[in-house]
């Protein structure tokens, strides 16, 4: 599926109003906006005691893919679903849907505990909880092994990390969104000092804790890092990671000026962007506008808070 292809598709959605509108949709949901997500019960041992969402539209096929999204703090399943449009993608493009949800008896803040020992060893907690509810998602829908992805933001992002280091057989590819490396914590202290004062590493030494989660000898998944510029919580010396195959993220400006999208593309992007990164406006680094606007056009760019949070990694 092309960038402009899904620009179009995500200019006919319906647009919500104001740069505020998503923060309601991680926490408290509207009566009249009900997520498709269904609870499924049953899929293990559930060592990590979390709960399982899912969603098949009418029109998966046999041999589908599998999409697993694992939301931040202070979410839940559907409230991510509602905010970034899980389940509607899911019908467009006829994936199967997995959405995880912590419980706030594991953690009060909502979030998946990336940075405990317990949950994100193999076979062990929250990490294997994932893994079960895949299996089961396998197992109901004959999705394709070699069509498994994962994805997250903020600790779900952090938690993707998780998935993709245990687990590196089970995935195609991820993207980590404004999430963390896997290992740089194992403790509550370590993850605070991880997400706010985190040094460069060297690329071995993120290497090895990735390599010793599993007994996995590759090929690796591929993976993407969404992550933006001003946005100093995360990850810290983005560009010692040598263990996955890092992608550039679109250009939209590139794209705009090739003609492939017009501004309108750029701003439905750059809102399915802003959706993806907890609209947190310290955050959001915003873009220069494309050259050949006019000041007054240029104006209401700059007012009007499209901000895209963006960090170009290098391709390796």
């Amino acid at each position: 599926m092309s960038l402009a292809n899904n620009v179009e598709f995500l200019r006919r959605l319906p647009k919500l109003n104001g740069f505020n509108a998503f923060g309601e949709f991680g926490k408290n949901l509207r009566s009249s906006l009900d997520s498709p997500l269904a609870e499924t019960t049953g899929f293990g041992t559930n060592p990590g005691a979390l709960r399982m969402f899912a969603f098949a539209p009418e029109n998966l096929q046999h041999g589908a893919a599998l999409v697993v999204v694992l939301h931040g703090c202070g979410q839940t399943a559907a409230g991510y679903d509602l905010g970034a449009g899980w389940s509607t993608l899911a019908k467009r493009y006829g994936f199967a849907l997995l959405m995880p949800e912590q419980q706030p008896s594991n953690n009060a803040q909502g979030c998946f505990n990336w940075f405990n020992p317990e949950d994100t060893s193999r076979e062990r907690g929250e990490a294997c909880s994932i893994r079960q509810m895949i299996a089961r998602m396998a197992g109901d829908y004959k999705v394709d092994p070699h069509r498994i992805f994962v994805t997250g933001l903020s600790a779900g992002g952090a938690m993707t990390s998780v998935m993709l280091a245990t687990y590196p057989e089970v995935f195609a590819g991820g993207a980590i969104i404004a999430g963390l490396p896997f290992g740089v914590a194992t403790n509550v202290r370590e993850a605070l000092n991880g997400m706010y004062q985190s040094p460069s590493r060297p690329a071995g030494e993120l290497g090895d804790l990735v390599r010793k989660a599993s007994g996995h000898k590759g090929p690796w998944p591929k993976i993407s890092v969404w992550h933006g510029s001003a946005d100093r919580t995360g990850f810290g010396g983005l560009e010692a990671i040598d263990t996955v195959t890092m992608v550039t993220v679109p250009d939209l400006m590139a794209a705009y000026q090739q003609g492939m999208i017009d501004l309108e593309g750029v701003q439905a992007v750059q809102l399915a962007m802003i959706a993806h990164c907890e609209l947190m406006a310290d955050r959001v680094a915003i873009i220069d506008p494309p050259p050949d606007m006019s000041p007054q056009a240029i104006l209401n760019w700059r007012k009007s808070s499209w901000g895209l949070t963006r960090k170009t990694i290098t391709t390796r």
